[in-house]
């Protein structure tokens, strides 16, 4: 029984370091678009979603939003974005309407 204990520990203990490299890009990663979300004076659920939408349209850069203007075009014409939505990131992450 002891063995058996032992043996689970070193198998969750194994999971955790290989898993770790990848917790901490992800962690880095989302302190600098928190960083960057207050710089541009968002709102926390403009932060939340440009999160979300970088993870899923560049996972190992998803800052990347704050520097493609594209992006909100794209989620506008998909319907992810209202047009109000879409003018108000605009102009607080790149100082133009749109």
């Amino acid at each position: 029984m002891t063995l058996a204990l032992f043996a689970v520990a070193v198998a969750f203990g194994l999971a955790g370091v290989v898993a770790w490299p990848r917790v901490r890009r992800h962690l880095h990663w989302r302190r600098h678009c928190l960083r960057l979300a207050a710089a541009h004076g968002l709102s926390a659920e403009q932060s939340r979603w440009l999160w979300r939408m970088g993870r899923r349209i560049a996972p190992e850069l998803p800052v990347v939003v704050f520097v493609r203007p594209s992006v909100l075009h794209d989620a506008m014409a998909s319907g992810e974005l209202s047009a109000d939505e879409h003018r108000a990131l605009h102009h607080r992450l790149f100082g133009a309407s749109h």
